[in-house]
């Protein structure tokens, strides 16, 4: 009696090991790491989050340490950062405000890399056959490209110009002239012009930042090209912030817009989202 139940107990031990071997042997799955994109209707959630990438990177442009709003500022008279003597820090804002400009000074390498950040999170967004099919935020996202494109002209003038995602491998990109990237920026500005809608809300560009954005081009052509035989970008620029002046009347004093606390939204046409 004992040897059967010996037996059968060996029988018993031997049929389970035999079925978890073959359960854990078989490990294949479904996995489903995509989503087919003609079966799926993006929501405005989902918008907000794919554009995230083309927010912080202008967050960082503008407002990041060694920023384009430093830039401006420590190579002119409105802000002066003292040097601090002997600790070895402090020397680059003397050259910034200078304008001794050399490869040392971080503010460059740092605003080159962030606009090219935003460029290619705008050029990834677009690659998206979904999204480049809805013509206000394909629109939207041609304006932050030109925005991040505009910002790179106005510094460094010779600059590549990319507005593909996917490339081959050995890629490099292609530096365009100061002509080439005018004409690329008026075209993309003014086609997208109307496209962006009129609603106002915090970091996203409407038709009124197209306006601003075409005026300042404008405005700085004959200095750009160091050219001022032409005085009719200036007429130009006039036009775009007419526009703008239409829809937002200048009602209120322009010291109002500096006090503490200021939300004034009859008078803003765009606001960056960051933090000081």
């Amino acid at each position: 009696m004992k040897t059967i139940f010996n037996k059968a107990l060996w029988a018993s031990a031997i049929g389970a090991c035999t079925l978890s071997l073959g359960s854990c042997t078989d490990l294949s799955e479904t996995i489903y790491d995509t989503i087919a994109s003609e079966k799926y209707e993006f929501t405005e959630k989902d918008r907000a989050a794919m554009f995230a990438p083309v927010y912080s990177s202008l967050r960082d442009v503008y407002w990041g340490w060694y920023s384009y709003a430093d830039m401006m500022d420590q190579s002119s008279d409105s802000w002066c950062i003292p040097y601090r003597i002997s600790i070895g820090w402090g020397d680059l804002y003397v050259s910034m405000h200078k304008h001794q400009f050399h490869s040392q000074i971080a503010h460059f390498n740092d605003t080159w890399n962030r606009n090219y950040a935003g460029i290619n999170a705008c050029n990834k967004l677009l690659a998206d056959e979904v999204i480049a099919a809805d013509i206000t935020t394909s629109s939207q996202l041609r304006a932050y490209r030109a925005l991040y494109y505009y910002i790179l002209f106005d510094l460094f003038r010779n600059i590549p110009l990319d507005t593909q995602y996917e490339h081959e491998d050995g890629w490099l990109p292609e530096q365009a002239t100061p002509q080439q990237m005018w004409d690329f920026l008026i075209s993309e500005l003014t086609d997208v012009k109307g496209k962006c809608g009129t609603k106002v809300e915090m970091g996203k560009l409407n038709d009124y930042a197209i306006n601003m954005l075409l005026a300042k081009m404008y405005l700085n052509h004959n200095a750009w090209f160091n050219d001022y035989s032409d005085n009719s970008y200036y007429g130009k620029a006039i036009d775009e912030v007419n526009e703008v002046i239409k829809i937002f009347p200048v009602r209120l004093k322009l010291s109002l817009v500096f006090r503490l606390n200021s939300i004034m939204p009859e008078v803003t046409i765009w606001q960056i989202c960051g933090c000081m």
